[in-house]
């Protein structure tokens, strides 16, 4: 449901929402591997997960404000 918004909000901040997105649903996933059994121990999302997803995410936010100050300037 999170990402029919993503589409509203301006272009250099949507790689942003959909990395968190991305992130937040694998610990959900995280969460439902374990069980729902998450009082005693902590669920996270493997680093190297984290850096396929924030990775090209942060290429895609630093692209889009790029363009972004490109039409602004001309």
């Amino acid at each position: 449901m999170a990402r029919t918004g993503v589409a509203m909000v301006r272009p250099e901040s949507r790689p942003c929402l959909e990395t968190a997105i991305a992130l937040y649903g694998g610990i959900l996933d995280e969460v439902e591997a374990a069980d729902y059994h998450v009082l005693d121990r902590r669920v996270s999302v493997p680093n190297r997960r984290r850096a396929a997803v924030a990775g090209p995410a942060l290429l895609r936010a630093v692209r889009a404000r790029r363009e972004r100050t490109r039409w602004r300037t001309a």
